[in-house]
């Protein structure tokens, strides 16, 4: 489904790249006819910054509706959980500390200092990680031990899912 959405933006971008290179034609055969060059590079770039606004105000649009989609799933799922949304940062706290003193501080800052809990989704924690990277790398070697630490927590088996979501978006959904 995202990449879905992906593509139509891509497509939506090459019909505006070739719209704008029809518009540079054009001004171009003007010019022949009395424009100058530089009123045409004016207009062009004229064009170009409102393509640029209108790209990133579609996609800011579609970013909003997918961060309210995704906090209607969120809300609807809370309510299933076995620990409450609010719990989160408490727990999220003290596996931070377990894991602080079980690595070395570099470790710790390179993978977990930028982990970011989102929500609790039945047995499911969300946490955003920073990039793909990290998510193959946190999955690959730490998950395990997340999985053990948080069951020795709380006393519950807890999965974790990890997904890339930029901060500002983590902030708006907790």
């Amino acid at each position: 489904m995202k990449s879905d959405k992906i593509n139509l933006i891509l497509e939506k971008i090459e019909k505006i790249e070739s719209r704008l290179d029809s518009i540079e034609g054009e001004l171009r055969g003007e010019g022949e006819k009395e424009v100058s060059q530089s009123d045409n590079s004016i207009k062009l770039e004229e064009i170009k910054k409102e393509f640029r606004k209108e790209f990133q105000q579609e996609k800011s649009e579609l970013k909003e509706r997918e961060i309210e989609k995704l906090k209607t799933f969120l809300e609807n799922k809370a309510k299933d959980s076995v620990i409450p949304n609010k719990k989160i940062p408490e727990l999220w706290g003290d596996l931070m500390e377990v894991f602080k003193s079980e690595m070395s501080t570099s470790s710790f800052e390179t993978w977990f200092s930028t982990l970011e809990p989102v929500a609790f989704v039945e047995d499911t924690l969300i946490v955003s990680v920073k990039n793909e990277f990290a998510q193959d790398w946190i999955e690959t070697k730490f998950l395990r031990l997340l999985e053990k630490t948080t069951y020795q927590l709380t006393d519950k088996k807890i999965k974790f899912k990890f997904v890339t979501l930029d901060s500002d978006v983590v902030r708006r959904l907790i």
